[in-house]
């Protein structure tokens, strides 16, 4: 690619239309990622701190640790045990998430204080809290625990475990009625970046050529907001996908059953992730029994995912794309040339006549010479018509 002194393309840039599951992912993302996400969770922090001032005062007026303390457990299982331990771990949790508001105009972000926290409390004992106020606390707990767990699991991508195409589907599915209109964006193909490169700008990206790669959050004020791996479909997972359809895939369990289960008996699925036999046969278990087969990991090149503000997809636009979405193969495929195929079937690119023809899956796709630039290839389908 001819770039110019200031590494501007030189070429006429490519367009790039997000998918509707994709959009949904970048929404996800930037919100996940936001100044107000962070501050919604220093709230929840406060409300859990608040609630538990009063019930560790209410144990000290009725005397609790008197009666709990003994001489074989010392004061293992008190409320003065726990305050002493449990607190300085939840202030500290609430002093690292007011560090990465601070943080983030300075286009730093990285992991709360989550993970600590939360081994801690766990290693402490609960027995001096009264049913009603244990279950309180846990209730509490867990709606601060995924909270937090979807900001930093969006932020992990460069150093840690990705996401998943299956974890934003599902997150989707629970948090769809908070934006009843989705985004804007804005595919800036201006620039390409490439996995553990760090970007110039902060935000969300796109796989260049593999329209099921989950997008990533990336930032630019440390190198922890480096581009991480692209997360994928497997050829298993392409099959399940093709077969179930993307409006189906984690969602309708029952129909992934359907499709799943003879995978098994066939011999294209063998690991069960730790579930038993016949476990894939449940529609409960079926999404965590096929997880791990379904995905893998590659570096590949990204587009930066522009949001723009104030602006939101036309509805019927939105609709049109979700029944694109919704027909089983119907995804818009792109690979550079140079790059693994990610898909099996046949393939054409503009830049050559007669191009249309067959590549397997991780055949790496040629380039041509010549004035039409960059070789793109475009997926075709699967059979020869």
């Amino acid at each position: 690619m001819a770039t110019d002194l200031f590494g501007n393309r030189l070429d006429k840039p490519p367009t790039f239309e997000l998918s509707l599951h994709q959009k949904r992912q970048a929404t996800l993302l930037y919100y996940w990622t936001s100044q107000a996400y962070l501050h919604g969770l220093l709230k929840l922090i406060d409300a859990l701190m608040q609630g538990m001032d009063v019930t560790l005062e209410l144990a000290r007026i009725q005397g609790r640790d008197d009666l709990i303390a003994n001489e074989r457990w010392g004061i293992r299982d008190t409320a003065g045990n726990w305050g002493n331990m449990a607190w300085p771990a939840l202030q500290e949790f609430k002093e690292s998430t007011i560090w990465h508001i601070a943080q983030q105009p300075k286009h730093v972000l990285g992991v709360t204080g989550l993970n600590q926290c939360g081994r801690l409390i766990g290693e402490l004992s609960p027995h001096w809290m009264m049913p009603d106020e244990k279950e309180w606390f846990d209730a509490q707990w867990k709606v601060l625990f995924d909270y937090a767990y979807r900001h930093d699991e969006a932020v992990g991508a460069g150093t840690r475990r990705p996401l998943r195409d299956r974890a934003m589907v599902e997150q989707w599915a629970k948090l769809s009625s908070q934006f009843p209109q989705i985004p804007k964006f804005v595919v800036c193909t201006d620039r390409e970046y490439e996995s553990g490169q760090l970007p110039d700008r902060t935000g969300v990206y796109v796989p260049v050529d593999d329209p099921n790669g989950t997008l990533q959050f990336a930032w630019t004020g440390s190198d922890e907001g480096a581009l991480g791996d692209c997360v994928t479909f497997s050829r298993v997972g392409l099959e399940i996908l093709s077969r179930v359809g993307r409006d189906a895939l984690w969602v309708d369990r029952e129909s992934m059953t359907k499709v799943i289960g003879p995978m098994y008996e066939q011999g294209k699925l063998k690991d069960r992730g730790g579930f038993e036999v016949g476990d894939e046969l449940d529609p409960r278990w079926i999404s965590s029994v096929i997880d791990d087969a379904c995905f893998i990991r590659r570096p590949c090149k990204w587009y930066y995912v522009e949001r723009l503000d104030g602006q939101f997809e036309d509805a019927a636009l939105a609709q049109a794309l979700e029944r694109a979405d919704s027909v089983p193969g119907a995804e818009r495929l792109r690979c550079d040339a140079g790059r693994p195929c990610p898909r099996e079937g046949y393939w054409f690119t503009p830049a050559a006549q007669d191009s249309r023809r067959l590549f397997k899956l991780g055949e790496v796709m040629p380039s041509f010479d010549g004035d039409y630039g960059q070789t793109i290839w475009q997926w075709s389908g699967e059979s020869n018509v």
